[in-house]
């Protein structure tokens, strides 16, 4: 079996797999400007090096966070 054929597909696909479009955006919990109705949670500090935000409203929505671009 030639590899050649089977290297092609791969590699058009590793190319367009680094060249597509990020879908998440990720943002650290303290830069948000107004965290609204959301708690920031340090406990994951250490492992993950940054706090989350926390949404504790006892199955009551909460206000979104917000933070300018």
């Amino acid at each position: 079996m030639p590899i050649k054929p089977i290297l092609t597909p791969i590699a058009l696909a590793l190319l367009l797999a680094l060249t597509a479009p990020a879908a998440t955006i990720l943002i650290e919990a303290e830069s948000f400007d107004h965290p609204g109705g959301w708690l920031i949670d340090q406990q994951f500090m250490d492992p993950m090096g940054s706090p989350i935000l926390l949404a504790h409203g006892l199955g009551i929505p909460v206000a979104d966070a917000t933070t300018r671009t």
